[in-house]
């Protein structure tokens, strides 16, 4: 499955430690401006450097977008050009926006729950993977990810 993602949920993944898990399981890309903001305006965070080693081992391809000026428009730019099966981001304004023009999207947590549901990942990694996120996304989409892996095989 190829997908493109976006700054925030690019660090977000990273942060959680999940990002390796997801360059591994899906076939990754961003556009120019996400590399510009995760990459070279993070210049000397840990996240920047993580991701700029997927970069240069290609399991994060960057992609040129005709809409560069912010980060979550180049990414729908890509999509839309692209052979993309689906978007993550996590920026509530850009996934309503995403979700009127019927267009597939994930947020960091349910590319995880995803996994688990297409037996990617055991459960036990998925709650994990997920509580590493409960920093970085809002209490009602922890709340809402992790119900949603402690039901799974029940």
């Amino acid at each position: 499955m190829e997908i493109v993602i976006d700054s925030d949920a690019l660090i977000k993944l990273t942060k959680s430690g999940a990002k390796e898990l997801i360059t591994e399981c899906f076939d990754v890309a961003i556009p120019e401006r996400v590399y510009e903001e995760t990459v070279t305006e993070a210049e000397g965070y840990p996240d920047a450097k993580e991701i700029e080693k997927n970069i240069e081992a290609k399991r994060i391809v960057v992609k040129e977008a005709q809409q560069e000026e912010k980060g979550e428009m180049a990414v729908l730019d890509l999509y839309r050009r692209g052979d993309y099966d689906l978007l993550v981001s996590d920026d509530r304004r850009f996934l309503k926006h995403l979700a009127v023009d019927g267009i597939p999207y994930l947020t960091p947590p349910f590319l995880i729950v995803y996994l688990l549901h297409t037996r990617k990942i055991s459960k036990k990694y998925a709650e994990n993977y997920i509580d590493n996120l409960k920093m970085y996304i809002s209490e009602e989409e922890y709340l809402t990810a992790i119900e949603e892996v402690l039901k799974w095989a029940k």
